[in-house]
């Protein structure tokens, strides 16, 4: 019995070194690599003629009546009002935006007259 309570401690005592060798060993990474982070919101549009292709760059710009979705200088949807209150998030996060984030089309649905826009939006990775 002594001899198997003497082995457990041993392995037990190898376990702990090598799990702290381990641990300073491996270091984390001096920068972290920026992460894009990816929430499409559903947009409707003002007129079907006017759909913007999948990928085109836009601009969602914020107002007392909702956000809009510009299209260079004209307007060409809001964004729905279920997701306002959380589109807005986006822009009391960035008070240098003066109401304007740029954003990216990533569905269109010219039948329904509708799009998805994402904004694009940087931020540093939190692990």
């Amino acid at each position: 019995m002594g001899e198997d309570f003497l082995a457990t401690i041993r392995h037990r005592y190898k376990r702990s070194i090598e799990s702290r060798v381990g641990k300073r060993l491996d270091t984390d990474d001096l920068f972290k690599p920026r992460q894009q982070e990816s929430v499409s919101y559903p947009c409707a549009l003002n007129n079907v003629s006017c759909c913007p292709e999948v990928g085109r760059r836009v601009f969602l710009r914020e107002d007392e009546s909702g956000i809009q979705v510009m299209d260079q200088q004209r307007v060409i949807g809001v964004v729905l009002p279920e997701v306002m209150d959380d589109l807005r998030s986006e822009f009391v996060g960035k008070q240098e935006s003066q109401g304007i984030v740029e954003a990216e089309v990533t569905a269109a649905y010219p039948d329904s007259n509708r799009i998805e826009a994402s904004p694009i939006i940087d931020r540093r990775s939190r692990n």
